[in-house]
């Protein structure tokens, strides 16, 4: 009887063992299932970065692009009224 109340006990502490070893195990994967979720967020939000800087750098030499323009128009309006100028003088 003693033999059998003995292999009980250590049937209850292998027992204990055991779900003490799941419990953590399932932690872990948990952990784990978390760590993923989190690097994937972060790589997402890595790419947004990266995609609104490049619309940034766009936006940017469009700005750039449209000043010029301008510019040029203005030399060229310039330059034409130059002309027109020195046409009228040469016509007197």
């Amino acid at each position: 009887m003693q033999k059998v109340s003995q292999v009980v006990e250590e049937v209850d502490a292998i027992r204990r063992t055991l779900d003490k070893y799941g419990s953590r195990e399932q932690r872990r994967a948990a952990e784990q299932a978390e760590r993923q979720e989190l690097l994937a967020r972060a790589d997402a939000g890595r790419r947004a970065k990266t995609d609104m800087d490049e619309e940034a750098q766009a936006a940017g030499s469009i700005h750039r692009s449209k000043r010029a323009l301008d510019e040029i128009f203005e030399t060229g309006t310039n330059i034409l009224g130059s002309m027109a100028a020195s046409r009228e003088r040469l016509k007197w």
